[in-house]
């Protein structure tokens, strides 16, 4: 997978901001920034999510994590990894010719690799699951079917009518927050999934894929309580249906909803 890089300013955002993709192989310096990110995320908003930074005997924990287990996790087929940078930080020469920036502000953090005092930290990141990743995760213990989906994109699902995407792990630093890098990210995950050729295209039968286009749905997870959250996804086009805590997976959090959208290849 091409690293497919672009340069995305939001009109509001004090810091110009940049987003890709994480290439794969990914590199070891991708690796070591995305823990980096993931880890602050589960350590700042550990509510926000079903892992933990970690744990009183590390069962379990993702700081307890070696590096083989997260270039395993980065190189994930099926897994597209969105980072958001600032502009003129170092990252964003990945970016096709990104224009002079300011300087970042005080409050914008640095990272050591290997003892060298590097460039800015990344400001947010976002992972989109694939259908066939997807496809391939249990879905239960007993019941192939135990995650409960919202009942018309469980049918549609079911007739073979729409294609699952999944958006996870969204987090942006505190640093960043009310300058939009969570809408830049969503919609550099949107055009992603619109973008991508779809089913029918990928089992090689052209002639029949204008018939068999399904539709696109992105779905999400998100804690209802959550309101900036909710409303992030909301503008973002997403509509929410709460989950009957009754229908929840062990170890999660009661006071969810799924939220979807339903996407149109371009």
């Amino acid at each position: 997978m091409s690293s497919n890089s672009s340069r995305t300013p939001s009109p509001t955002s004090k810091t110009p901001i940049s987003t890709f993709i994480i290439p794969t192989p990914a590199s070891e310096d991708h690796i070591t920034r995305y823990k980096e990110i993931r880890l602050a995320s589960l350590l700042t908003n550990p509510e926000a999510f079903g892992s933990r930074y970690g744990s009183e005997n590390n069962g379990g924990s993702e700081s307890a994590l070696t590096f083989a287990q997260w270039e395993e996790r980065v190189n994930t087929p099926g897994r597209s990894i969105f980072a958001a940078v600032p502009a003129s930080g170092p990252s964003a020469s990945l970016s096709p010719s990104p224009s002079p920036s300011p300087s970042p502000p005080p409050q914008q953090a640095t990272i050591s690799l290997n003892g060298v005092h590097s460039e800015p930290q990344w400001a947010g990141t976002l992972s989109l699951l694939s259908p066939a990743m997807l496809a391939g995760i249990p879905k239960g213990l007993s019941d192939p079917m135990h995650v409960a989906y919202p009942p018309e994109i469980a049918e549609a699902e079911r007739r073979g009518d729409a294609e699952i995407w999944m958006l996870v792990g969204m987090w942006v630093r505190p640093g960043y927050r009310g300058q939009s890098v969570g809408r830049i990210l969503i919609e550099r995950a949107f055009e992603f999934v619109r973008q991508d050729e779809g089913i029918a295209e990928r089992e090689g039968d052209k002639e029949k894929g204008a018939r068999k286009r399904k539709d696109k749905i992105v779905m999400l997870r998100v804690i209802s309580s959550n309101a900036s959250a909710v409303r992030l996804y909301e503008k973002a086009g997403f509509r929410r249906t709460p989950i009957d805590d009754a229908e929840l997976e062990e170890g999660q959090s009661p006071g969810q909803s799924w939220m979807s959208i339903k996407l149109f290849s371009k």
